[in-house]
């Protein structure tokens, strides 16, 4: 028995990728692993369509199968944030449906093939003697780049980088799906998101932390109603950490020492989107104009952070 995996994705719009082929092999040098990219809708181009799949295959263990996938889909993150393109390899999604058995061995009789799968985003690992065929139901500005460019890159990349923690995986997926919100605000508001995925914040001095549980007793202790007492004692622990603004600004300077972002350092720069992010969040305050002007070097400032987090195996 051997076993093959296909990554499925979308890049943002129709022609994001150039080539008039329908599918490219290549390599993944450091693992030495045989791979297809290949156009999501049979007998179209790669240049003609916005879903893609990257396959692979043969393996002699599901697992093998799976790890081979998750090299494949961490190259495809680093390189949307490297590229500071969006990419939906279905992050934190529900799948889009499911087919029952008889379904599939339905729909398989009708297309004449020996097996069908779900054509769902992301990762999908199974038995490839024979391959099955996969199906979906059918229910812009570009950008576009050549799709040999990406085999190229993704032939050095696949197997180099892993994530260098849990966060910075999901900041990178909140980034690459970030690029599919069509409105200024909520795009903004996501990137903040994937930013946030990263921070860490520190405890404070122990003289700190010891005044803040100083006042957590005296509130536990005051002659308030249960709930009201329990929720300022709750807030106030958070307290013992550094804040969201105090992490940024330090991971920031951190990080992108000596970058420029809108004529100001990274740790400036990153207050000043923090107020803005606040005056949405908190205040309903929103400044279309500003949002809209600062959106291209937030974008770049949040790629330049989340593309610190790869480290090599």
């Amino acid at each position: 028995m051997s076993f093959g995996f296909r990554v499925c994705f979308t890049l943002n719009g129709e022609g994001s990728l150039t080539s008039e082929k329908e599918s490219i092999s290549f390599v993944a040098l450091k693992d030495n692993i045989p791979l297809k990219l290949s156009s999501g809708v049979a007998g179209m181009s790669l240049g003609k369509t916005d879903r893609f799949s990257i396959s692979g295959g043969s393996f002699n263990t599901a697992e093998n199968a799976q790890a081979a996938a998750e090299k494949v889909r961490v190259a495809l993150l680093r390189r949307a944030t490297a590229m500071r393109r969006g990419i939906d390899l279905g992050q934190q999604s529900l799948k889009s449906f499911r087919m029952s058995a008889h379904g599939k061995q339905y729909v398989a009789e009708m297309l004449k093939v020996h097996a069908v799968r779900e054509d769902h985003l992301g990762i999908t690992v199974f038995r490839d003697d024979p391959k099955p065929k996969f199906v979906r139901m059918n229910a812009t500005g570009l950008v576009s780049s050549q799709a040999q460019a990406l085999v190229d890159d993704l032939s050095t990349v696949v197997g180099r980088y892993k994530f260098a923690t849990d966060e910075s995986e999901i900041a990178a997926g909140i980034y690459a799906i970030s690029h599919f919100v069509g409105r200024a605000p909520a795009r903004f508001l996501l990137l903040f998101v994937s930013l946030e995925a990263l921070f860490k914040p520190k405890l404070r001095s122990e003289s700190a932390q010891r005044h803040v549980q100083a006042l957590i007793e005296a509130t536990q202790q005051a002659q308030l109603p249960t709930d009201e007492r329990e929720a300022i004692a709750s807030a106030l622990t958070f307290l013992k950490s550094r804040s969201i603004a105090q992490t940024g600004r330090e991971l920031a300077a951190t990080l992108l020492e000596g970058q420029i972002f809108e004529g100001m350092d990274a740790a400036t720069f990153f207050s000043h989107t923090y107020k803005m992010r606040n005056d949405i969040v908190h205040r309903g305050k929103i400044e279309a104009s500003a949002v809209h002007s600062i959106l291209g070097e937030f974008d770049r400032f949040v790629s330049e952070l989340i593309n610190r987090q790869y480290v090599e195996p």
